[in-house]
């Protein structure tokens, strides 16, 4: 941001050469030497202007781990979800479209439906940011909060059977079971559902969660461990629990092309739980201390 800064100041001086002449380019010089002296000669010339510096959003590249055949098994396995009830039969719907496009993307991934669909991950418009809630297909993943309550658009099986409402197109099922006027139980009160248009991809109408309402990607389960006849009282957690930071060593897609790629992580741990009163007691002194 500072050395592209400084290109304007460039821009904007009497004497073209003088970022040249300040900035170091000697072969001790590193990127780090470059930036600090940037960023100085920014506050020297802060007297004759005002800096700003805008933020863009967009993902420079994608890469679905797997083959095709692996999305196309996961696509089959969503048909198991209409024997569970009216909101499954939803969350299919949901889901559907967004595997489908995994499945196109091993085929035309340079084609406009398949950037079209990459540029509406967290909003209906494409191509936005700076909102306090999700508003794109990545909303199919969040159907349900940590209780196991459904958090999309509210749900009427209008006396239908499971039979027939399994039957249903997407656009069909949404149109008759779903009122996409009415807020989400995970979507914010302050938000105008009035003037909303939302994302739209295969016929199923997705919902917005707040940020505050997004669930946790892991679950957690209390067991006990018997330990020579010993009973410890423990916990699992397993599931999605943070993102590791990899080197894609590409220099076309970032500078350096390191650190520059973003992979989700999967992880489990088993621990020892405190007695309930031996909780309290710990809590209460986290609070006052």
């Amino acid at each position: 941001m500072a050395k592209d800064m400084t290109a304007e100041i460039d821009r904007n001086v009497v004497d073209p050469s003088l970022r040249e002449w300040i900035l170091p380019n000697f072969t001790t010089t590193t990127d780090n030497d470059t930036i600090v002296c940037s960023i100085v000669m920014m506050a020297t010339m802060k007297k004759y202007n005002k800096y700003l510096f805008t933020t863009e959003c967009g993902l420079p590249r994608i890469t679905i781990e797997g083959e095709k055949r692996d999305w196309e098994n996961i696509l089959g396995r969503l048909e198991k979800l209409k024997q569970y009830g009216l909101e499954t039969i939803a969350w299919y719907h949901l889901l559907v479209p967004v595997i489908s496009h995994f499945v196109k993307s091993f085929d035309d991934p340079h084609g406009s439906e398949n950037l079209e669909f990459w540029s509406k991950v967290c909003d209906e418009n494409g191509f936005g940011s700076g909102h306090d809630y999700l508003a794109g297909w990545l909303t199919a993943f969040c159907a349900f909060d940590e209780e196991g309550k459904w958090i999309g658009h509210p749900l009427t099986d209008e006396g239908s059977s499971l039979s027939d409402m399994a039957t249903l197109s997407a656009a069909e099922f949404f149109s008759k079971h779903a009122d996409v006027t009415q807020r989400s139980a995970g979507e914010s009160r302050s938000f105008d559902t009035k003037t909303r248009v939302g994302l739209v991809l295969g016929g199923a109408s997705y919902h917005r969660i707040h940020s505050g309402s997004i669930p946790h990607g892991y679950a957690e389960v209390n067991v006990v461990i018997n330990d020579n006849g010993t009973l410890i009282p423990s916990m699992m957690i397993a599931g999605h629990v943070g993102a590791q930071i990899h080197s894609s060593e590409d220099k076309e897609l970032s500078s350096t092309g390191e650190r520059d790629t973003v992979q989700p992580a999967s992880g489990w741990w088993i621990f020892t739980t405190l007695p309930e009163e031996k909780t309290r007691e710990v809590r209460k002194k986290w609070w006052f201390e």
